[in-house]
């Protein structure tokens, strides 16, 4: 589950470490900091508030 006080994540993989998703972070330095020398990528997940208008254009609802 997605929580906005953590929106970077952290995406571990390899055979040795598994392929994982860390969404931990509270910014890109302190995610490349826990991942320095991991293979690993830091990643900011970008959220907005969709309008109703949107939400009904996507979902047909009226």
């Amino acid at each position: 589950m997605y929580d906005p006080r953590y929106p970077v994540c952290m995406h571990v993989y390899g055979a040795l470490i598994g392929d994982r998703m860390d969404c931990i972070f509270a910014s890109l330095d302190q995610c490349q900091a826990a991942a320095m020398g991991l293979p690993a990528t830091c990643l900011t997940l970008i959220t907005r508030q969709v309008s109703r208008q949107d939400r009904c254009a996507l979902t047909g609802e009226r």
